[in-house]
């Protein structure tokens, strides 16, 4: 899928009063979209979102236990992790946003 074909999201209102919106798609995985995202600071942000459809209650839990472990993550070798936000479909995480950085194990 080609960048262009992509359509941003409209932006919650939960992420409304901190971000001005969707910047740029960066990628797709199984359960989740990550896109670029503009903060009102104007710093720009990864925000990951992981589709809450086809989880059982207990990897949701999960999930939401791996976000706060994130949170106290502080590492220069670590993406930073900035904030989390559990909506009615999904869930999202906003992370640093790493530009041309890309690590192949």
């Amino acid at each position: 899928m080609k960048k262009a074909d992509i359509t941003f999201p409209s932006l919650h209102p939960a992420l409304q009063n901190d971000y001005l919106g969707y910047v740029d798609f960066l990628g797709r995985g199984g359960f989740c979209e990550v896109y670029l995202i503009k903060h009102k600071n104007g710093n720009f942000y990864a925000i990951k979102e992981i589709s809450l459809h086809f989880l059982e209650p207990k990897e949701k839990a999960e999930i939401l236990n791996e976000a706060v472990m994130l949170k106290k993550l502080k590492h220069p070798n670590i993406i930073g992790y900035y904030d989390a936000y559990l909506l009615p479909d999904k869930f999202c995480v906003i992370m640093e946003y790493a530009e041309g950085k890309i690590i192949i194990f």
